[in-house]
């Protein structure tokens, strides 16, 4: 009998994606409309806490400071995705309605969720 050479692990890359987009889309079905959105204000607490997550990760640690600067940037777009699709719904709901919003939400999960998949993979190769 042959073994098999194939992992039978899933994909990490589909399993985030995946992931992701499922809770995008849980976050969609069950929005309720509260208001208009503030996209300035999302971006702003984004990168806020990009900086923190960042400062607190890196704080004595003496990493060079592209690794910093590269887990700065990641880290600012993964938030800056989710918090922006947080405010998007109600942009989104008002211009295609329901429908728009969950396609809207289910594509910023997925994309968020690819690139947590990204970081990691990223992650356990400079640990190798």
């Amino acid at each position: 009998m042959k073994k098999r050479t194939q992992s039978t692990q899933p994909n990490r890359f589909v399993q985030y994606t995946l992931l992701g987009a499922l809770l995008g889309l849980y976050n969609a079905v069950f929005y309720r409309a509260s208001g208009a959105a503030d996209m300035q204000i999302a971006a702003e607490l984004a990168v806020l806490a990009a900086l923190v997550t960042v400062a607190l990760r890196s704080w004595k640690k003496g990493f060079p400071f592209l690794k910093i600067l590269k887990d700065f940037v990641v880290t600012t777009a993964s938030f800056m995705i989710f918090m922006l699709s947080l405010a998007l719904r109600q942009l989104a709901l008002n211009a295609g309605g329901r429908a728009l919003m969950i396609v809207e939400c289910t594509l910023a999960g997925a994309l968020l969720g690819l690139l947590l998949a990204w970081q990691w993979q990223d992650h356990k190769e400079s640990k190798a």
